[in-house]
Protein backbone atom coordinates (compact mmCIF):
# COMPACT_ATOMS: atom_id res chain seq x y z
CA UNK A 1 0.00 0.00 0.00
CA UNK A 2 1.39 3.05 -1.34
CA UNK A 3 1.57 6.15 1.06
CA UNK A 4 -0.44 9.51 -0.36
CA UNK A 5 1.89 12.62 -1.22
CA UNK A 6 -0.18 14.24 1.77
CA UNK A 7 1.87 11.88 4.10
CA UNK A 8 5.40 13.30 2.62
CA UNK A 9 5.66 16.23 4.68
CA UNK A 10 3.70 15.85 7.76
CA UNK A 11 6.31 15.00 10.21
CA UNK A 12 8.59 17.95 9.71
CA UNK A 13 9.13 20.36 12.84
CA UNK A 14 6.04 21.96 14.87
CA UNK A 15 5.28 25.46 12.77
CA UNK A 16 5.13 26.78 16.05
CA UNK A 17 8.87 26.76 16.26
CA UNK A 18 9.82 26.67 12.52
CA UNK A 19 11.62 29.56 11.90
CA UNK A 20 14.31 30.99 9.00
CA UNK A 21 17.51 30.45 10.57
CA UNK A 22 18.80 34.64 10.88
CA UNK A 23 17.53 37.76 8.91
CA UNK A 24 14.22 38.53 8.30
CA UNK A 25 11.45 35.70 9.20
CA UNK A 26 10.06 33.55 6.04
CA UNK A 27 6.52 33.46 5.08
CA UNK A 28 5.80 30.59 6.54
CA UNK A 29 7.07 31.91 10.14
CA UNK A 30 4.72 35.11 9.41
CA UNK A 31 1.86 33.01 8.80
CA UNK A 32 2.30 31.27 11.55
CA UNK A 33 2.95 34.18 13.34
CA UNK A 34 -0.55 35.42 12.02
CA UNK A 35 -2.13 32.58 12.68
CA UNK A 36 -1.30 32.16 15.95
CA UNK A 37 -2.33 35.73 17.25
CA UNK A 38 -5.81 35.30 15.84
CA UNK A 39 -6.27 32.36 17.37
CA UNK A 40 -5.35 34.71 20.57
CA UNK A 41 -7.28 37.20 19.52
CA UNK A 42 -10.91 35.27 19.07
CA UNK A 43 -10.39 33.36 21.86
CA UNK A 44 -10.07 36.21 24.10
CA UNK A 45 -12.99 37.62 22.62
CA UNK A 46 -15.02 34.40 23.13
CA UNK A 47 -13.76 34.14 26.37
CA UNK A 48 -15.28 37.68 27.43
CA UNK A 49 -18.65 37.20 25.75
CA UNK A 50 -21.44 36.33 28.55
CA UNK A 51 -22.95 32.67 29.01
CA UNK A 52 -25.74 33.13 27.13
CA UNK A 53 -23.72 35.05 24.52
CA UNK A 54 -21.25 32.48 24.39
CA UNK A 55 -23.83 29.60 24.07
CA UNK A 56 -25.77 31.10 21.30
CA UNK A 57 -22.63 31.71 19.29
CA UNK A 58 -21.51 28.10 19.89
CA UNK A 59 -24.95 27.44 18.63
CA UNK A 60 -24.76 29.09 15.23
CA UNK A 61 -21.19 27.55 15.12
CA UNK A 62 -23.26 24.01 14.99
CA UNK A 63 -26.34 25.43 12.33
CA UNK A 64 -23.58 26.71 10.03
CA UNK A 65 -24.15 30.17 10.62
CA UNK A 66 -20.83 30.85 12.26
CA UNK A 67 -17.29 30.62 11.61
CA UNK A 68 -14.66 30.00 14.57
CA UNK A 69 -11.29 29.08 14.01
CA UNK A 70 -11.14 24.78 14.91
CA UNK A 71 -8.12 26.21 17.62
CA UNK A 72 -10.22 29.01 19.42
CA UNK A 73 -12.64 25.84 20.20
CA UNK A 74 -10.45 23.09 21.73
CA UNK A 75 -9.41 25.97 23.93
CA UNK A 76 -12.95 26.83 24.75
CA UNK A 77 -13.74 22.73 25.57
CA UNK A 78 -10.26 22.88 27.38
CA UNK A 79 -11.56 25.55 29.63
CA UNK A 80 -14.94 23.98 30.06
CA UNK A 81 -13.67 20.92 31.48
CA UNK A 82 -11.24 22.01 33.84
CA UNK A 83 -14.37 24.45 35.05
CA UNK A 84 -16.02 21.14 35.23
CA UNK A 85 -18.78 22.93 32.81
CA UNK A 86 -20.44 19.97 31.23
CA UNK A 87 -23.05 21.96 29.47
CA UNK A 88 -20.32 24.12 27.84
CA UNK A 89 -17.61 21.23 27.36
CA UNK A 90 -20.36 19.32 25.43
CA UNK A 91 -21.80 22.46 23.17
CA UNK A 92 -18.12 23.66 22.58
CA UNK A 93 -17.14 20.11 20.89
CA UNK A 94 -20.32 19.75 19.24
CA UNK A 95 -19.58 23.19 17.79
CA UNK A 96 -15.73 21.44 16.93
CA UNK A 97 -17.16 18.83 15.16
CA UNK A 98 -19.29 20.53 12.97
CA UNK A 99 -15.88 22.63 12.29
CA UNK A 100 -13.47 20.30 11.56
CA UNK A 101 -15.53 17.42 10.49
CA UNK A 102 -14.71 18.25 6.52
CA UNK A 103 -10.99 18.79 6.88
CA UNK A 104 -10.84 15.37 8.75
CA UNK A 105 -12.90 13.30 6.01
CA UNK A 106 -10.21 14.75 3.66
CA UNK A 107 -7.43 13.87 5.14
CA UNK A 108 -9.06 10.06 4.92
CA UNK A 109 -7.14 8.90 2.92
CA UNK A 110 -7.58 5.75 0.80
CA UNK A 111 -11.13 5.56 2.25
CA UNK A 112 -14.86 5.91 1.20
CA UNK A 113 -18.46 6.60 2.29
CA UNK A 114 -18.99 4.53 5.63
CA UNK A 115 -15.49 4.10 6.40
CA UNK A 116 -14.26 8.37 6.05
CA UNK A 117 -17.22 9.16 8.84
CA UNK A 118 -15.96 5.97 11.35
CA UNK A 119 -12.43 7.37 10.79
CA UNK A 120 -13.32 10.89 11.71
CA UNK A 121 -15.13 9.84 14.93
CA UNK A 122 -12.25 7.94 15.90
CA UNK A 123 -9.88 10.98 15.64
CA UNK A 124 -12.71 13.06 17.16
CA UNK A 125 -12.74 10.25 20.33
CA UNK A 126 -8.83 11.03 20.18
CA UNK A 127 -9.46 14.28 20.86
CA UNK A 128 -11.67 14.52 23.24
CA UNK A 129 -9.84 12.15 25.08
CA UNK A 130 -6.63 13.99 25.01
CA UNK A 131 -8.60 17.56 26.20
CA UNK A 132 -9.61 15.65 29.53
CA UNK A 133 -5.92 14.33 29.57
CA UNK A 134 -4.39 18.23 28.96
CA UNK A 135 -2.90 17.20 26.32
CA UNK A 136 -4.48 18.85 23.35
CA UNK A 137 -2.06 21.89 22.98
CA UNK A 138 -1.04 20.89 19.49
CA UNK A 139 -4.33 20.93 18.66
CA UNK A 140 -4.82 24.17 20.36
CA UNK A 141 -1.98 25.77 18.42
CA UNK A 142 -2.10 24.14 14.73
CA UNK A 143 -5.08 21.41 14.79
CA UNK A 144 -4.52 21.08 11.01
CA UNK A 145 -0.98 19.72 11.70
CA UNK A 146 -2.67 17.93 14.93
CA UNK A 147 -5.21 16.46 12.34
CA UNK A 148 -2.72 15.64 10.00
CA UNK A 149 -0.88 13.69 12.17
CA UNK A 150 -3.69 11.27 14.04
CA UNK A 151 -4.91 10.48 10.37
CA UNK A 152 -1.43 9.74 9.52
CA UNK A 153 -1.22 7.49 12.19
CA UNK A 154 -4.75 5.43 11.23
CA UNK A 155 -3.50 5.23 7.73
CA UNK A 156 -0.35 3.40 8.70
CA UNK A 157 -2.07 1.33 10.78
CA UNK A 158 -4.73 0.30 8.06
CA UNK A 159 -1.66 -0.35 6.06
CA UNK A 160 -0.20 -3.21 9.05
CA UNK A 161 -3.06 -4.73 9.21
CA UNK A 162 -3.56 -4.71 5.26
CA UNK A 163 0.47 -6.53 5.05
CA UNK A 164 -0.36 -8.77 8.27
CA UNK A 165 -3.57 -10.26 6.88
CA UNK A 166 -1.55 -12.09 3.86
CA UNK A 167 1.18 -13.23 6.66
CA UNK A 168 0.73 -16.91 7.10
CA UNK A 169 0.20 -18.09 10.74
CA UNK A 170 1.36 -21.76 11.16
CA UNK A 171 0.06 -23.82 14.11
CA UNK A 172 2.59 -24.57 16.69
CA UNK A 173 3.15 -26.98 19.43
CA UNK A 174 2.21 -23.93 21.90
CA UNK A 175 -0.91 -23.02 19.66
CA UNK A 176 -3.18 -22.86 17.52
CA UNK A 177 -4.09 -19.19 15.62
CA UNK A 178 -7.46 -20.38 15.37
CA UNK A 179 -7.47 -20.54 19.11
CA UNK A 180 -7.30 -16.78 19.20
CA UNK A 181 -10.46 -16.06 16.72
CA UNK A 182 -13.74 -14.44 18.73
CA UNK A 183 -16.54 -16.87 19.02
CA UNK A 184 -19.04 -14.34 18.12
CA UNK A 185 -17.67 -11.51 15.16
CA UNK A 186 -20.60 -9.14 14.44
CA UNK A 187 -21.57 -9.25 10.65
CA UNK A 188 -20.10 -6.01 8.56
CA UNK A 189 -24.14 -5.58 7.53
CA UNK A 190 -24.86 -5.22 11.74
CA UNK A 191 -21.76 -2.99 12.32
CA UNK A 192 -22.22 -0.56 9.67
CA UNK A 193 -25.93 -0.29 10.63
CA UNK A 194 -24.87 0.50 14.24
CA UNK A 195 -22.41 3.16 12.86
CA UNK A 196 -24.87 4.77 10.97
CA UNK A 197 -27.31 5.44 13.57
CA UNK A 198 -24.60 6.23 15.80
CA UNK A 199 -23.60 9.12 13.59
CA UNK A 200 -27.09 10.87 14.34
CA UNK A 201 -25.93 11.34 17.60
CA UNK A 202 -23.76 14.64 19.47
CA UNK A 203 -20.24 12.98 19.07
CA UNK A 204 -19.95 13.48 22.98
CA UNK A 205 -23.75 11.58 23.59
CA UNK A 206 -22.09 8.81 20.95
CA UNK A 207 -18.95 8.36 23.16
CA UNK A 208 -21.12 7.61 25.86
CA UNK A 209 -22.77 5.31 24.07
CA UNK A 210 -20.10 2.97 22.39
CA UNK A 211 -18.18 2.99 25.28
CA UNK A 212 -21.24 1.38 27.32
CA UNK A 213 -23.19 -0.30 24.46
CA UNK A 214 -20.18 -1.43 22.54
CA UNK A 215 -17.36 -1.28 25.07
CA UNK A 216 -19.43 -3.37 27.95
CA UNK A 217 -17.69 -0.51 30.30
CA UNK A 218 -20.20 0.47 33.15
CA UNK A 219 -21.94 3.61 33.58
CA UNK A 220 -19.84 4.64 36.11
CA UNK A 221 -16.81 3.72 34.63
CA UNK A 222 -17.94 5.69 31.84
CA UNK A 223 -19.09 8.57 33.82
CA UNK A 224 -15.57 9.00 35.97
CA UNK A 225 -13.63 8.54 32.57
CA UNK A 226 -15.63 11.05 30.93
CA UNK A 227 -15.75 13.57 34.17
CA UNK A 228 -19.36 13.79 34.64
CA UNK A 229 -21.69 12.12 37.08
CA UNK A 230 -24.02 9.17 37.03
CA UNK A 231 -27.13 11.43 36.31
CA UNK A 232 -25.85 13.05 33.48
CA UNK A 233 -24.53 10.34 31.47
CA UNK A 234 -27.80 8.55 32.02
CA UNK A 235 -29.38 11.34 30.36
CA UNK A 236 -27.04 11.41 27.28
CA UNK A 237 -28.01 7.79 27.49
CA UNK A 238 -31.51 8.23 27.28
CA UNK A 239 -31.19 10.64 24.41
CA UNK A 240 -29.24 8.33 22.58
CA UNK A 241 -31.69 5.48 23.15
CA UNK A 242 -34.33 8.04 21.95
CA UNK A 243 -32.42 8.99 18.67
CA UNK A 244 -31.36 5.10 17.78
CA UNK A 245 -34.95 3.60 19.07
CA UNK A 246 -32.88 1.72 21.81
CA UNK A 247 -34.70 -0.06 24.34
CA UNK A 248 -34.10 -0.47 28.15
CA UNK A 249 -32.09 2.58 28.83
CA UNK A 250 -34.74 3.46 31.71
CA UNK A 251 -33.29 0.38 33.29
CA UNK A 252 -30.07 0.86 34.91
CA UNK A 253 -28.85 4.52 36.27
CA UNK A 254 -25.27 2.18 38.89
Amino acid sequence: MEEPRELEEADGADPETDEAAGGAPDRRTLATRKHFAEVDSETEFLGRLAPMELRSALREVVAGSRAVLPESLVRLAVTAHHARDRRLLSLSFEALTKTVTPLLANQAWDLNGEDIRDQVQEVLERLFEEIRAGKSGMAGRVFAAWAKRRSIDLYRKRAARFEGAFTRKEPTPDGDPLDDVPDRIPSQEARVMLGRHIRKLPTIHALAFIRVHVFGMTRAEVAKQMDVDVRTLHDWLKKSAEVLGHDGEDDETD
